[in-house]
């Protein structure tokens, strides 16, 4: 493919552009033109390790492909997640991460700052994982995808591949330093 542009090819791009950046902006992309999207710069994503009481960790599951047809990480397993919108600041991804995956029936300690850690995703491109760690108090809701997890557990799913290399891993390192584990 040449990377030389001509007129029409660079007006449509910038109509498309344009549509995308407004779409986002609605929070209403649509799924296959989302995933192309993310290949095309780097994002940030707020990851929320949250655990129980008994040091459990809550996963949910992504849908399989007949569900989804668009879905990179069929049937994985993943923690709570969210990519940040192009106007967020990170309490809005908060709130929006509450708000989508874990309605408002449960109680969230103050998140911890696990770190920041740049990954490569084969399927969605170069990625800052900011990671947190969060006590919860009672159930998500709304999301019969997810439950609690025993660590030993968590060894034998399917995990999606940056959850079971940084996010779950470091996690877990900052949790025994807690001593919540």
């Amino acid at each position: 493919m040449s990377t030389v542009w001509g007129e029409e090819e660079q007006n449509q791009a910038v109509v498309v552009l344009n549509r995308i950046r407004e779409s986002l902006q609605n929070k209403s992309l649509p799924r296959k033109v989302y995933e192309a999207h993310l290949l095309t710069f780097k994002k940030i994503s707020t990851e929320a390790v949250l655990m129980n009481s008994k040091g459990e960790i809550y996963l949910a599951q992504r849908p399989d492909r007949i569900k989804e047809p668009n879905e990179p990480f069929p049937g994985q397993w993943h923690t709570p997640g969210v990519t940040h919108l192009l106007d967020e600041y990170l309490e809005d991804t908060f709130q929006r991460l509450i708000k989508r995956e874990l309605g408002s029936d449960v109680w969230l300690d103050m998140p911890i700052a696990v770190g920041n850690f740049d990954y490569n995703d084969a399927c969605r491109g170069m990625y800052q994982l900011r990671v947190y760690l969060i006590r919860i108090d009672g159930l998500p809701k709304g999301d019969t995808r997810g439950r609690f997890f025993k660590v030993k557990e968590i060894e034998s799913l399917d995990l999606v591949e940056a959850h079971r290399d940084i996010v779950i891993p470091m996690a877990l390192v900052k949790a025994k330093s807690l001593g919540w584990i």
